[in-house]
C-alpha cells in the first residue's frame, strides 16, 4: 500500500478535468473559508494571484458568488491553493497544513465547538474522519475505537488528484481540533492510500489512518 507521500500522488502540473466538470464537488462554505484564508495571507492579493496563472476559465470559477450548502467542483480549489502556495513562498504542505488550521478554529468557533466541548476525546476522534463526508459528496468514513486513547478511521472514494492534500489536512485538522479539546499528544497518521475503484472513469483511493493521543 503505497504512502500518501508517494509521488503518483503529487498534483500534476495539468487538472485530470476542465474546470466545473469533475465528479468530485466540495460545499460553497469550504469555497468562502479557502479564498477568505488566501486573501487574508496575501494581502488582499487573491484575485491578482487566480490571474497570475494565466487561466482565465478558472479565474471566472473561483470568483463566481458560492452558495455555502450547494456543492461546486473541488478540483479547482486544489489548483488555486497551489498558486497561492507558490505565491507565499512556501510549500504546498505547509499551505495545506495552515489552512487545515483554520478550518478547524472556523469548526471551532461554531455549534460543533459547543458540543466539542462536552463529549470525550474517543467520541471526537471517531467522528472527526467523518465530518469529510460533509463538505465533500464523493465516498464516504468510518472509524471505530480499536483500544484505549486510539481510534483507527478509514476514508474512501478519495480521488487520486486529492489523496495527498486531503491526507495532510485531515491529520492536521484532527490533531489541531483533539487539541483544542484537551486531549495530550494527539497524533494523526495515515496508514497508506489504496486503490479502490473508479468514479466518472477517475481513479479513487481509500486512505486508512490511525488517531491517538497520551492522555
Amino acid at each position: 500500500m503505497p504512502s500518501i507521500h508517494d509521488p503518483s500522488f503529487v498534483l500534476p502540473p495539468k487538472p485530470p478535468f476542465r474546470w466545473g466538470t469533475s465528479p468530485f464537488h466540495a460545499r460553497g462554505g469550504l469555497f468562502k473559508e479557502e479564498l477568505a484564508f488566501a486573501d487574508r495571507v496575501l494581502g488582499g492579493r487573491s484575485l491578482e494571484v487566480m490571474r497570475r496563472t494565466g487561466d482565465a476559465a478558472l479565474e471566472a470559477f473561483l470568483t463566481q458568488r458560492f452558495s455555502p450548502f450547494d456543492w461546486y467542483d473541488t478540483v479547482p480549489l486544489l489548483y488555486f491553493g497551489a498558486a497561492t502556495a507558490r505565491a507565499r513562498g512556501i510549500s504546498f504542505a505547509h499551505h495545506v497544513r495552515e489552512l487545515a488550521t483554520a478550518h478547524a478554529e472556523h469548526a471551532l468557533s461554531g455549534f460543533s465547538g459547543v458540543v466539542l466541548r462536552v463529549v470525550s476525546n474517543e467520541a471526537i476522534a471517531t467522528w472527526l474522519p467523518r465530518a469529510s463526508s460533509w463538505y465533500h459528496d464523493f465516498g464516504g468514513a468510518e472509524s471505530k475505537v480499536v483500544g484505549p486513547r486510539h481510534v483507527r478511521a478509514s476514508r474512501w472514494g478519495v480521488p487520486l488528484v486529492f489523496v495527498h492534500a486531503w491526507s495532510i489536512s485531515a491529520m492536521h485538522f484532527t490533531e489541531h481540533v483533539l487539541t483544542k479539546a484537551g486531549a495530550k499528544e494527539p497524533r494523526a497518521n495515515t496508514l497508506g492510500a489504496e486503490l479502490d475503484g473508479e468514479i466518472g472513469g477517475y481513479p479513487v483511493y481509500r486512505i486508512g489512518f490511525d488517531v491517538t493521543w497520551s492522555e
